[in-house]
């Protein structure tokens, strides 16, 4: 007896996790409608798409491909960046569970990329190409072989290159622009007053002439560096 309640309970919880999983596998009910979602949405009537899309999803609908089209008509037409970023993750995690049924998915690799790039341009026109990178190496350690990565991952890292390099100027600019007015404001100071100023080496000429070989500053902010340079040393040579 205990036998057969321990077969049909296994044979009830096989049978239940197929059926969760053959319900959250739900694009298969909805194939014609999604075929012909796919067409309005390859022709780019991105505001119609938009609205069948939201009706099939509130019908329960769950699918990779319409996930990853819901994410681009969100940037598309409402720039809903946050509602985009989690359509695009939940395409991804859905392609994830299915990766059997849909081992070579087109949308799974735009999805990862997309997901990325939400984090470029962000509701406040501000960026974050950290989360970009990390994402996209997350991407890739999914799929080496996203296409859409691997194309525009050099361009991201050259953007990363540059942004670090203005990062890094504008902080040690601003010190140097708060020491030099202080200088400006105490004329009299000794040498030993004058090297004990917090952050003083920050305007040492070496480190003055790193700065300005920076590959991605501009020309005008080198030059202001170049005037740093020879107020700086006008007010070495008055040292006493």
């Amino acid at each position: 007896m205990k036998i057969i309640f321990v077969f049909f309970t296994v044979q009830f919880l096989f049978f239940n996790c197929s059926s969760q999983k053959q319900k959250k596998f739900s694009s298969g009910a909805f194939k014609p409608e999604l075929e012909k979602l796919n067409i309005i949405y390859n022709a780019k009537n991105y505001p119609a798409a938009l609205e069948q899309i939201e009706d099939l999803i509130s019908r329960g609908c769950e699918s990779g491909d319409l996930f990853t089209w819901y994410g681009y008509c969100l940037l598309t037409i409402t720039k809903d960046y946050k509602n985009a970023r989690q359509y695009y993750l939940k395409a991804v995690k859905w392609f994830q569970e299915y990766r059997t049924e849909f081992p070579e998915a087109d949308n799974f690799r735009k999805a990862v990329f997309m997901l990325g790039q939400t984090y470029r341009f962000q509701e406040d026109s501000s960026f974050n190409l950290e989360k970009v990178k990390e994402v996209w190496d997350w991407g890739m350690a999914l799929d080496k072989n996203n296409p859409y990565i691997k194309e525009h991952y050099p361009k991201l890292l050259a953007d990363l290159t540059a942004w670090n390099d203005h990062r890094l100027f504008n902080e040690q600019i601003m010190k140097m622009k708060n020491i030099a007015s202080h200088l400006e404001k105490t004329p009299d100071l000794t040498r030993t007053e004058y090297d004990k100023i917090e952050g003083i080496n920050l305007l040492d000429q070496t480190n003055l002439e790193q700065l300005a070989r920076l590959k991605n500053v501009e020309e005008k902010e080198k030059r202001e560096i170049d005037e740093l340079i020879k107020a700086i040393e006008a007010y070495k040579n008055r040292l006493r």
